[in-house]
């Protein structure tokens, strides 16, 4: 399992200086995030999918988007989970579009959350950074199985 100590430091100390440097943080459009370190590594299905459900002027969810992306880059420049040339994609979703009302009814109040399959992986803040590796690690780590169901943890 990958230290958290050090991405903690470093995404502290990048949230500090983003915070110093401008009075308000600028909002990431809706996008779907790859590693774009490991350029050999194509989307399979392999990969596990962190479903981010947020909306633009929610202040939790652009703390948790400091916090997530960086975690995320963390765990897929593991070696070990290069040489399993599977990843973590986390897939952005703006529940405030039409296109995604659905989202909005069950998430409207609950936002930023983080889902993989139908395990919620936070919800709100992400509080435990060392559980939030494990967790992702542990995904990474879990046999492939195309017809997987999350719900036997």
């Amino acid at each position: 399992m990958i230290s958290s100590n050090r991405i903690i430091k470093s995404i502290t100390n990048t949230i500090i200086s983003t915070r110093q440097s401008s009075s308000s943080l600028s909002y990431i459009p809706n996008r779907r995030w790859t590693s774009s370190n490991n350029s050999n590594h194509n989307n399979n299905n392999n990969d596990v999918h962190l479903v981010f459900y947020t909306r633009p002027t929610c202040s939790l969810c652009l703390d948790a988007k400091e916090i997530l992306y960086p975690i995320a880059d963390e765990v897929n420049e593991n070696k070990e989970n290069i040489a399993l040339n599977r990843k973590i994609v986390i897939d952005e979703i703006n529940i405030d579009l039409p296109q995604h009302h659905q989202h909005h009814e069950k998430w409207k109040y609950d936002v930023p959350v983080g889902m993989i399959g139908s395990k919620i992986v936070f919800k709100h803040r992400i509080n435990d950074l060392d559980k939030l590796f494990f967790d992702l690690d542990q995904y990474l780590n879990k046999p492939i199985n195309n017809n997987y169901n999350d719900n036997n943890n």
